[in-house]
């Protein structure tokens, strides 16, 4: 999810902001990584690779969102960032207890998750931009220009 931000800065010719992310993700990501798996074992060492990316998330989309794209941060992260992180949660967690109870191939469910999330995303998404609820003509009717 630092695609976006990463992209939006390279066009920006902003790429200072990347390289010390990643000098600092580096330095301390490959000490914890080598101590979780010393001391944790292999089953902890996803960790603090989740707890470094979440930082380098948020400070990657404060610069972007603060200096490029000009709008708040924390309401992009209340409108845009938790809702949606839930709703993906949610149905994950559903597909793979149906998954667990049934015994079924896991594609069924995947497929049934992502096509269940990108639907109640869509349709969040048309009730912030007071949108029609079930408005698709966004998605491929970009601005003539």
């Amino acid at each position: 999810i630092q695609f976006p931000f990463y992209y939006v800065l390279l066009a920006k010719s902003r790429t200072k902001y990347t390289v010390y992310q990643g000098i600092i993700q580096i330095s301390i990501g490959v000490p914890l990584l080598v101590l979780c798996a010393k001391y944790y074992g292999l089953k902890f060492v996803g960790i603090p690779w989740i707890i470094i990316n979440c930082f380098a998330f948020f400070y990657l989309g404060y610069i972007c969102i603060k200096k490029f794209l000009h709008i708040n941060f924390f309401k992009y992260i209340k409108n845009y960032l938790v809702p949606n992180l839930a709703i993906s949660l949610i149905f994950s967690y559903l597909g793979y207890s149906l998954y667990t109870i049934t015994h079924w191939h896991f594609l069924i469910f995947l497929i049934l998750s992502l096509m269940l999330s990108f639907v109640s995303i869509l349709l969040w998404d048309n009730y912030l931009c007071k949108r029609g609820i079930f408005s698709y003509h966004h998605l491929y009717d970009f601005p003539r220009g």
